[in-house]
């Protein structure tokens, strides 16, 4: 692509092993690393094989809305549950390399207590720095960001297993099962029982 011209100044995700080969070889071309995809104009591109379906479920996030991406990510995506990736279409579409840390970190240790302040050692980011700028690369607050994640791996699980709701509340991070059967439902708009029962009338 690079060597066509058409995407001259564009900035364009790879592996960081080919920066600086392909930015000597195209100096015309922006090429930064990146662990996802990055889209500008009409251009996409990805710096690993996982962030293909990054792109894959953005592009469907926008035509076909986040919730039907989220349910492609769901379905398609299990393998073993016990190595169930969080993915979450449209929030790494950015190159700010702090924040894409610390989403991978946040999506490994999801499970645990998570505080901004945590967050902001991990990185080296005041509280106050931390939020602005992850809300500006994600356009999420970093709260409803750990929201999100444990809500998507809990898919997963009440596909993948007969866990009960409680063990699954547990397993992504929440004690307060009441607390997490009401986050569940403000982002899928069900309850994790209910959404259970839907997906699995859907597959029959």
């Amino acid at each position: 692509m690079a060597a066509t011209g058409l995407v001259d100044s564009v900035l364009m995700a790879t592996h960081w092993a080919f920066v600086r080969p392909l930015s000597k070889q195209y100096p015309t071309c922006q090429f930064v690393a990146h662990p996802s995809c990055l889209q500008e104009d009409a251009v996409w591109s990805t710096g690993s094989m996982m962030g293909g379906f990054d792109a894959l479920l953005e592009m469907l996030a926008r035509d076909r809305g986040d919730a039907f991406a989220q349910l492609c990510a769901t379905h398609l995506l299990i393998s073993a549950p016990e190595k169930l990736t969080p993915i979450l279409p449209g929030h790494r579409n950015h190159h700010d390399d702090a924040i894409l840390r610390l989403q991978e970190w946040i999506e490994s240790h999801h499970a645990q207590a998570i505080t901004i302040e945590r967050m902001g050692r991990e990185i080296g980011m005041t509280e106050r720095t931390l939020k602005r700028r992850f809300q500006l690369a994600t356009r999420l607050s970093p709260t409803v960001y750990i929201q999100k994640v444990r809500v998507d791996q809990a898919k997963k699980l009440l596909l993948a297993t007969d866990l009960s709701i409680k063990a699954i509340a547990y397993e992504v991070g929440y004690e307060n099962v009441s607390f997490f059967v009401r986050v569940f439902k403000t982002h899928a708009g069900a309850t994790p029982s209910e959404w259970r029962k839907g997906e699995q009338a859907g597959s029959l």
